[in-house]
């Protein structure tokens, strides 16, 4: 159980370093980070304390579609907001278009690995991933489908609330997926089930 706990703590850094690094690119955020920094602006927040609301959120709409969570994914949003708060104000802000635009690449491969340990701990999918597996559930669609249709939901509800959307979002919305999977094939000797995590 140490080392779960473990790998779930290296990899809410790692993965919050990566946020933040990021966000200091100013290039557009992935779906969900656009959905968490439009609330905290509307909200007068810090982004941290975002994805502390979002993440228990999630949590309670997969709970009422009786989709319990792990231990990991109720105690993620609050370990990762508070890391995300910690770390956001040490990060330096890139300079020049070529420099953002390595930074969005580099750490959006960076955040695939924290989120990779994360799965590694075995402590209870995300709780973005709980409301999909409960939707394709109760809706019949394939996960795939599902997820495609919230990635595209809550991007577009994070531009309406004001959210950083731009080449950035694109980026991380087509290498997260691919690089999660790289990650955990070289982690992993076996197959994880069912268990991709957004932050």
């Amino acid at each position: 159980m140490l080392a779960r706990v473990a790998y779930l703590v290296s990899g809410a850094a790692i993965a919050a370093a990566a946020y933040a690094a990021t966000i200091k690119a100013e290039l557009g955020l992935g779906p969900l980070f656009v959905v968490q920094e439009g609330i905290a602006g509307h909200l007068d927040i810090t982004i941290g304390r975002s994805v502390m609301i979002v993440g228990s959120s999630l949590c309670v709409i997969a709970m009422a579609m009786r989709q319990w969570p792990g231990v990991g994914t109720v105690t993620l949003p609050f370990l990762m907001g508070a890391m995300v708060d910690a770390m956001l104000p040490h990060t330096p802000t890139p300079g020049g278009i070529p420099l953002r635009l390595a930074v969005v690449v580099v750490g959006t491969f960076v955040m695939a690995l924290g989120g990779a340990l994360i799965i590694s701990s075995r402590l209870g999918a995300g709780a973005p991933d709980l409301v999909m597996l409960a939707l394709s559930r109760v809706t019949r669609f394939n996960n795939r489908q599902v997820r495609l249709a919230l990635e595209a939901g809550w991007l577009f509800a994070g531009w309406l609330l004001g959210g950083a959307v731009g080449i950035g979002s694109v980026i991380t919305g087509l290498m997260i997926g691919p690089m999660l999977h790289f990650w955990i094939e070289r982690l992993h000797s076996e197959p994880v089930e069912q268990e991709h995590v957004v932050v």
